[in-house]
């Protein structure tokens, strides 16, 4: 991917559907949507209107980032979908960003090193996403970029290649062996631990309601999981259950490039857990 060519990013892992074509920190085009199961009617409208807004085509662009999970069920198949599709019409790569990597990437720019923090989101009523974070000095973002009511500010992030680092972060398994990728991104363990401005205390993992009071315990939570069990109110920034496609974009853009794909097939949000439909009880 050309470090000139643009970014078409794509986030609908909660319910903030956004889409951001972003050429780098202070050149970019961002569109977002605050409306719960509002992604199937509105994500198409973003992507024309902040296309538009750019002055570029989509074929314009070195690929297209997407917020891969773990979230909602159908806001991810939404999003993954719309990519497939953007980028299998224009000959474009994909770029699968860990939705929860893109978070904290956000979040740790406004906390001071050595600071943990969790991110907790709700994967049903019983169940939570939970990954425990430390920030760290690393590849902060200007404080002059624009600040909006969603943390609307980031930093940089870390990921490896093996499929235990992938599993670690969210990111789908099958991105450790597609064989699109370049054969030297899976030796190249712990490529961005330089630049990256946190690091994982816990790995990614769905815990039940109890074992989640037990784990937050002295530790802000970001995350709609620390809307509801949580009291801790950081910069009023507790509210942010996902990251502004302004971060997957700038994610992909400095980590991503050992995770593009164009074998489109073998791409799938990564949920952590199976998709089950459940009777409503009478």
């Amino acid at each position: 991917m050309s470090e000139e060519k643009p970014i078409l990013s794509i986030e609908t892992s909660g319910s903030l559907c956004g889409v951001c074509v972003y050429f780098n920190d202070e050149k970019f085009y961002e569109a977002a949507a605050h409306l719960k199961n509002s992604h199937a009617e509105k994500l198409f409208e973003l992507i024309d209107f902040v296309v538009k807004s750019s002055g570029i085509g989509v074929k314009d662009f070195g690929a297209i980032a997407v917020s891969a999970g773990p979230g909602s069920f159908t806001g991810l198949r939404i999003g993954m979908s719309a990519a497939k599709g953007i980028a299998f019409g224009s000959l474009l790569p994909i770029i699968p960003v860990s939705t929860f990597e893109a978070l904290a990437y956000q979040i740790s720019d406004f906390l001071p090193a050595g600071t943990e923090f969790i991110i907790a989101n709700k994967v049903n009523l019983e169940e939570i996403y939970f990954a425990k974070f430390r920030s760290k000095p690393g590849n902060k973002l200007s404080s002059s970029l624009s600040v909006s009511s969603n943390l609307e500010e980031g930093s940089s992030t870390n990921t490896s290649l093996s499929t235990e680092a992938l599993t670690k972060s969210g990111l789908p398994k099958e991105a450790s062996t597609n064989k699109s990728l370049p054969s030297e991104a899976l030796a190249k363990e712990s490529l961005i631990d330089k630049s990256n401005n946190y690091i994982f205390v816990e790995n990614l993992k769905i815990v039940d309601r109890e074992k989640y009071q037990e784990l937050k315990k002295d530790c802000p939570v970001f995350g709609n999981a620390g809307l509801e069990y949580s009291d801790e109110i950081i910069l009023g920034l507790t509210k942010i259950e996902a990251p502004r496609a302004f971060y997957i974009a700038r994610w992909s853009r400095l980590f991503g490039q050992y995770l593009m794909t164009r074998n489109y097939d073998y791409l799938e949000p990564n949920y952590l857990k199976n998709f089950i439909v459940r009777e409503r009880k009478k």
